[in-house]
């Protein structure tokens, strides 16, 4: 999994590695391991990109953002400006 472009202002664009389809649920979390942010979205076997947003609310900082599918988890850092 990538999130690109990083560092990122509003939006940023999550790229699955995996061909896996199915409920897929994106936590943004603070430094401190805060939940900021949920989003949850249906993956289609053969898309790879997935665009995202930050909430307009939130400030600049570094953030975690974790991906589950299924058993699968992975979290990548990203720094939004």
């Amino acid at each position: 999994m990538s999130i690109h472009p990083n560092p990122s202002d509003e939006h940023f664009t999550l790229e699955l590695d995996y061909p896996v389809s199915g409920q897929t649920d994106v936590v943004v979390m603070d430094i401190q391991g805060g939940v900021v942010y949920r989003y949850s979205f249906e993956a289609v076997l053969g898309e790879k990109r997935y665009e995202l947003a930050f909430p307009s609310d939130l400030s600049s900082g570094v953030y975690f953002v974790e991906v589950r599918q299924g058993e699968r988890k992975e979290v990548r850092k990203v720094l939004k400006r």
